[in-house]
């Protein structure tokens, strides 16, 4: 490893347009994990922001102190002219240029300085999970700081990079060549992009290197740092890569972001950039949640994509064991990847502190983890679920309650909520939107300015939200709508989806928010409005009820006549009252924020767990037996196994010793159907025998998951799939769907819910070969099919190979005979004629 020269000077420039939440998470990680006393300066650098923001952001840099300075342009000069400005602002031989969306890890100062012992090296830039060229994305289960851990117990190549990323740029000054006497060529590139390639092709033509630092991974969030939104970053961006091939002449293929590195081929997949290093290990807090498409513009959601995010950048160790739809690149964004598979979970983690369920409907998976690991279920609270839906929703939620050992709630309302039903709360934390985020940025309010959300879901109420609007409007009053799809129709102006940075802008200038939701276990838009001083009114809800005072700092509606009401409430107010409303709405920031609940939660986590993160086996690509998980259950077997997708089911039924022709037709599935509430099994099977039948098929997430004897519990599993008999049995099982992965989770047996009088008249026949599952055709079940024994005979093999295959097909499994098994069938049937005969 290179030798470190510590005498060298290190300054850090970080240029800022907004986005100050994402700066103080990077001030917080350069204090939290670097050495401040050998930081010469750290220019947190502000591309003339909103006057407010500015305000805001150089108040916040005072109060941190050295050896953080604040600066400011007096107009906005674009990322490269920013960079310009500071660079020559600062004097040390080396300057760091940081994104404000990038976090730091521990021990980085050392490693940034470590390259520069080359003489011959001007310029440096880490790995990351959005870094162009450079980019290492997340595999199933893992985080930026997992990555970090990993890369840097290795030796450092610091090879020469093929493109940098200015997310991050280590910079000699001394050695790097300057575009007249600026870092940037800020004539060509205008404000951004492209700008930091040029430079990596300067310093090469003066016969400098520009490396990378193949042993530091840092967090990037990503088009946060411009001012822009994606669009016109991408606009932009492209404009500006002409104008680079135009300069420079080099082939486009060297530049692609999926350019293979050679150098970069033990620690990624060059199919798809992936880290290929793993480690078994602990995590301190695991969050279930349920992943849909509309999961990632959810509150809900996102509280908990940061409240992982946050946790991560601390050092406590925490993930999601995510269902339904992942979509990877959201989160290549983030700083971590959710388990994808439960398989990768038992695979991957070997304890857990924390298990909590984030939904009813994910309460018997997650119980089912905690479980796995001995800890009490925890229930994330954040809505009060039975109310949602019909009957036998609510009825089935509440039934799962009962597994639930105690809840975290995000409001008194949903502490009282979860009392009342017989859960504990072990925590509230006074969750609310995040100081940092929304602030009044605009003193140019609007008096008579009011904007409404509309919604397409009928729980938020967009009915009454309409004729809340037509009534205010006939009153004079200047409505906007925002919120609602595009493809709904509103009666007046309407500025649709808003991202928090809009919402804070409208917020800042609006002077009320109306929000008619009917059911909230917290409610977002009224304390997000309040913290921009905008006065919020709302529907009696839930969770907000108990933080704002009817016409002290907000107006709350007690029931749908009030509507017609309030139009003239608002124009009876005096300003001397509205004045007062907006200072008070202002305070209810000191009581609730998302600052506020991070650190609850946090000091909760951290005085109840004992943390631990000791690194243990790390392994290339593919974990080896002896790191799997322990404690063995139905389920750990299975992930043993790899996921049933890559893995035929005839394992996991059959160990591969009993495999021969005797032993082809043991089990038969007629059928099994699936809905979101529960699950349908219904079958024949041959383990055990009429008395105790022993076997089961159950799918989870539309896979099926397990067919193996439910009498025999764990360890046993395989020992004992060996020696059962052989004797034919029906069985039918109804099961809500959540109930059946409990069980199947925790290693728990079926008998109690299994119908064993069942009868059928037909069956889809499932034959293993050689080691595949192929589903036949459906015959009627009766005596000329099968012996005595309950083997079928060899001729209805032939039978089936001759007929049509089904049109259905269950359990993902192949219709029909491919030609190139044909014969295998015919040999196989042969087989079993042998067979037959000599028994008879």
């Amino acid at each position: 490893m290179a030798v470190v020269n510590t005498d060298l000077d290190l300054s850090i420039i970080i240029p800022v347009y907004d986005n100050i939440h994402q700066v103080c998470a990077l001030i917080d990680s350069i204090k939290r994990n670097g050495e401040l006393d050998k930081l010469a300066m750290v220019v947190v650098s502000d591309d003339c922001s909103p006057t407010n923001v500015s305000k805001r952001l150089e108040k916040i840099i005072v109060a941190v102190g050295a050896p953080f300075v604040y600066r400011r342009n007096e107009k906005n000069l674009g990322f490269g002219g920013n960079c310009n400005e500071a660079f020559n602002f600062v004097s040390t031989d080396l300057v760091v240029i940081l994104n404000s969306d990038v976090t730091l890890p521990p021990d980085w100062q050392r490693r940034v300085l470590a390259p520069f012992s080359d003489p011959a090296v001007a310029l440096a830039s880490p790995l990351s999970n959005r870094a162009d060229a450079q980019s290492i994305f997340y595999p199933s289960g893992s985080d930026w700081m997992e990555i970090d851990g990993l890369l840097l117990k290795r030796r450092p190549l610091f090879p020469d990079a093929v493109k940098s990323s200015g997310f991050m740029f280590v910079i000699h000054k001394r050695r790097v060549p300057l575009v007249n006497g600026q870092l940037f060529d800020t004539e060509t590139y205008g404000k951004g992009y492209w700008e930091d390639t040029d430079l990596h092709y300067r310093v090469k033509s003066h016969n400098f290197r520009s490396v990378l630092i193949d042993n530091l991974y840092v967090k990037h969030l990503g088009f946060q740092s411009y001012g822009l939104d994606r669009e016109n970053s991408i606009a932009l961006s492209q404009i500006n890569q002409k104008k680079f091939f135009e300069r420079w002449k080099v082939d486009e293929s060297d530049l692609v972001p999926t350019r293979v590195i050679p150098a970069l081929d033990m620690l990624r997949s060059r199919k798809n950039r992936k880290f290929l290093w793993r480690r078994v290990r602990r995590l301190d807090v695991l969050f279930v949640l349920p992943l849909s498409k509309g999961s990632y513009h959810s509150g809900g959601a996102n509280v908990i994509f940061d409240l992982v995010d946050g946790l991560i950048d601390i050092g406590i160790s925490a993930g999601i064991l995510a269902s339904g739809e992942v979509d990877e690149k959201f989160f290549f964004g983030r700083g971590f990847m959710p388990f994808v598979e439960t398989a990768d979970l038992f695979r991957m983690v070997n304890d857990v502190g924390f298990v909590f369920a984030t939904s009813g409907h994910s309460i018997a998976h997650a119980k089912g983890v905690a479980h796995r690991f001995a800890k009490p279920l925890h229930f994330f609270a954040q809505g009060p679920e039975s109310f949602f839906g019909d009957a036998p929703n609510s009825a089935q939620i509440l039934r799962l309650f009962s597994l639930v050992d105690g809840s975290v709630t995000v409001s008194s309302y949903m502490s009282n909520y979860c009392k009342a039903l017989g859960i504990t709360s072990v925590l509230q934390l006074p969750l609310g939107p995040s100081q940092q985020k929304f602030f009044e940025v605009t003193g140019d309010r609007k008096k008579e300015l009011i904007a409404i959300h509309v919604s397409s879901q009928l729980n938020k109420g967009p009915a009454l939200a309409v004729t809340l609007g037509a009534i205010l409007e006939k009153q004079g009053f200047d409505v906007v709508y925002f919120g609602s799809d595009a493809n709904i129709k509103l009666p007046g102006r309407s500025l649709g989806p808003l991202s928090w940075s809009e919402l804070r802008q409208l917020f800042s200038e609006a002077t009320y928010m109306a929000d008619l939701s009917i059911f909230e276990g917290l409610g977002f838009l009224p304390l997000e409005a309040a913290f921009c001083g905008c006065i919020p009114i709302f529907t009696k809800k839930g969770g907000v009820d108990t933080i704002f005072e009817d016409k002290k700092n907000a107006f709350i509606l007690t029931d749908h006549t009030a509507i017609t009401t309030i139009a003239g409430i608002l124009l009876n107010l005096s300003d001397t009252e509205r004045a007062g409303m907006a200072i008070a709405v202002k305070e209810i920031k000191e009581r609730v924020s998302f600052e506020a609940a991070f650190k609850h939660f946090t000091n909760f986590v951290k005085d109840t767990a004992i943390l631990e993160t000791t690194r243990q086996q790390v392994y290339y690509d593919r974990p080896q037996p002896e790191m799997r998980a322990h404690t063995p259950s139905y389920l750990t077997h299975l992930t043993e196994l790899s996921d049933l997708n890559l893995q035929p089911l005839s394992e996991v039924v059959y160990s591969k010793k009993s495999l021969d022709c005797k032993t082809l037709l043991r089990g038969h599935i007629d059928g099994i159907s699936v809905d979101i509430e529960s699950i349908h099994a219904h079958g024949w099977v041959v383990f055990g025998d009429a008395e105790t039948p022993s076997s089961i098929g159950v799918l989870m997430d539309g896979k099926l998951v397990a067919v193996a004897p439910f009498n025999v519990m764990r360890s046993d599993v395989w020992e004992h799939l060996n020696i059962i008999a052989s004797e034919k049995c029906g069985f039918d099982i109804i099961l809500p769907m959540e109930e059946a992965i409990y069980r199947l989770l925790s290693g728990l047996n079926f008998e109690d819910v299994v119908n064993w009088s069942w009868n059928s008249v037909k069956i889809e026949f499932a034959v293993l070969v050689h080691s595949e599952w192929f589903l036949l055709h459906e015959v009627s079940l009766n005596d000329k099919f099968f012996n005595e024994a309950g083997t079928l005979k060899s001729y209805s093999i032939q039978t089936v190979l001759n007929a049509e295959p089904p049109r259905d097909m269950y359990m993902g499994l192949r219709s029909g005979i491919p030609r190139r098994m044909k014969s295998k069938f015919i040999k196989i049937a042969n087989n079993i004629r042998r067979i037959n005969s000599s028994d008879s």
